[in-house]
């Protein structure tokens, strides 16, 4: 690919990520491997559906979250690095982050 047709297509897919809410783009702009802009530049038209398909389930836990379900949640997450290989570090990220919550409030008490 040349360099403008990679300019292009790197355009192109940042576009596409305005189809995700903010808490998930912050959230993958984190986690993803290499950013977000070579995670969307690497996908294709299937993985990009997937990842659309993907981002309504985790925004299941993330509505649990916000609730304040947390086992829920977790449940959520671990169901999603299941059923989403490409994607699982995304959800595995999120695990991540609840499990290192955890130690720190086990080591405030």
């Amino acid at each position: 690919m040349r360099k403008e047709e990679y300019g292009l297509a790197t355009i192109a897919f940042l576009i596409l990520s305005l189809s995700f809410p903010p808490y998930f783009i912050h959230f993958l702009a984190a986690s993803a491997i290499g950013g977000l802009g070579y995670l969307l530049r690497s996908l294709n038209e299937k993985d990009r559906e997937n990842l659309a398909e993907f981002e309504k389930e985790f925004r299941k836990g993330y509505e649990l979250e916000q609730k304040g379900e947390i086992e829920k949640a977790i449940e959520v997450y671990r169901k999603l690095t299941e059923e989403y290989p490409k994607f699982r570090y995304i959800a595995q990220e999120k695990l991540k982050l609840f499990s290192s919550q955890s130690s720190e409030n086990k080591n405030l008490k």
